[in-house]
């Protein structure tokens, strides 16, 4: 699952843009995205770009869940491109069933039209795509293309 970030604040002279919160609004976005992802399998990692919005996101996304997962905030993925985002995934274990990716617009994005092959995912705040492997792929074989867009919410 990739997962765009919800609705932050507007960045203002004194707030470094790392440092956005989500509004109210983007906390009611996630909440609800949170209950939709309730009904899905529980993941076993979330990887979530350390910035303030998306780790905001992640916390509350994962209260959703009942099973354990890892959090991994990463610094790294804060500005980062699709092409950065990849090997986060790309180095995942076996043992990740399934994995919750939050980062940011357009690299998000960029990465699911990277991996389904399906040019023009634009993900809205706290949109989210659900993506299929074949049961034999393994995290290290991602390529373009690899995966099916099984749903956008």
């Amino acid at each position: 699952i990739l997962m765009r970030h919800a609705t932050a604040v507007d960045s203002h002279e004194n707030t470094h843009d790392y440092a956005r919160a989500l509004t109210t609004h983007g906390r009611a976005e996630a909440q609800r995205q949170a209950a939709f992802l309730a009904t899905q399998p529980c993941p076993s990692c979330i990887i979530s770009s350390s910035a303030l919005r998306t780790a905001e996101t992640a916390a509350i996304i994962g209260s959703a869940f009942t099973q354990a997962f890892t959090l991994l905030l990463q610094p790294e993925l804060y500005q980062a491109s699709a092409e950065g985002y990849l090997p986060f995934l790309t180095s995942l274990p076996i043992s990740m069933t399934g994995v919750l990716m939050i980062g940011h617009n357009p690299a998000i994005s960029q990465l699911v039209d990277y991996l389904s092959d399906d040019n023009g995912v634009n993900l809205a705040p706290s949109g989210l795509c659900i993506l299929q492997a074949p049961l034999a792929l393994s995290w290290n074989e991602l390529h373009r293309g690899s995966l099916r867009l099984q749903r956008q919410h």
